[in-house]
């Protein structure tokens, strides 16, 4: 089998253990040439990586692909799977700056989700992520995410309230 085609079907182990090696890898040209789904599988093999300097990574690669909005929302859901502080701010400054859009609600879930479970950096997230409320898509993990962390007295009506007027519209 070419190398592609043992990414594709897992038949190799390319992730290894060092996310520096797949950092690495991703930034030669011949990553640009695999399919999309090797691209997210790879992508997604960071998830559990340690490297401080992975959210500023996954930042560029994100920008580099502009043109796609599968590997963007990868590279989204990625960044929430690092549960930094960084990863989070970097996230929000994406999600703000370069919106990608999406085709159903549960893409906004899938990128949100990680943050119901490390709700303290949901404090690098609002209020801000709110602008993202006038996007349908997006409203609803937005305002679940919210909701759960009030709930858990993470954060305050303080954080929300120049919103209020428009959480109360929609």
């Amino acid at each position: 089998l070419g190398a592609e085609n043992a990414i594709e079907n897992s038949d190799v182990d390319f992730f290894e253990t060092d996310d520096t090696t797949i950092l690495r890898n991703i930034r030669k040209p011949d990553f640009h040439s695999l399919t999309l789904r090797s691209k997210m599988n790879i992508i997604r093999g960071l998830t559990n990586a340690k490297n401080e300097s992975l959210a500023t990574e996954l930042k560029k690669l994100y920008e580099d692909y502009t043109d796609s909005t599968e590997i963007q929302l990868v590279l989204l859901q990625t960044l929430a799977d690092l549960k930094t502080t960084s990863s989070a701010k970097i996230l929000l400054e994406l999600l703000i700056n370069d919106t990608p859009p999406l085709e159903t609600q549960q893409e906004a879930m899938d990128i949100l989700y990680p943050y119901f479970d490390s709700l303290a950096l949901t404090k690098q997230l609002y209020p801000k992520i709110l602008d993202l409320t006038r996007y349908s898509e997006y409203k609803f993990a937005i305002h679940k995410l919210l909701a759960y962390a009030v709930y858990e007295k993470v954060l305050t009506k303080e954080v929300y309230a120049s919103y209020k007027p428009i959480l109360f519209k929609e």
